[in-house]
């Protein structure tokens, strides 16, 4: 897969076909957390800079997606241990416009 995604498109071209995370994978799951009732104007840069401020670990993946009247954001850490700093934590309160936004880790 990966030398498909090395393959120039065009030339003078920057883009490049990225692999595709398997989220069936248990490696990726231990990585993973969804953040529920996420108010629809939150940006997702600004909870990006968050959530790795807090876990002190880059994000490698953010999916949102609108859920009812909230939106719901998938986020996957490139180390697993980024995940301790959220266990037993049933929200976060940051500065700005929203409160008590809903962690869940990855339920398999």
């Amino acid at each position: 897969m990966q030398e498909a995604c090395d393959r120039e498109i065009e030339q003078r071209n920057d883009y490049r076909l990225q692999p595709t995370l398997n989220y069936g994978d248990e490696e990726v799951k231990n990585r993973s957390l969804i953040i529920r009732d996420l108010p629809l104007n939150m940006y997702r840069n600004t909870l990006r800079q968050i959530l790795e401020k807090k876990a002190n670990n880059n994000v490698i993946d953010m999916k949102v997606r609108v859920q009812e009247p909230y939106m719901v954001a998938t986020v996957t850490f490139e180390k697993e241990e980024a995940l301790a700093v959220f266990n037993n934590q049933w929200s976060l309160v940051s500065s700005g416009s929203f409160e008590g936004v809903d962690l869940h880790q990855y339920t398999r």
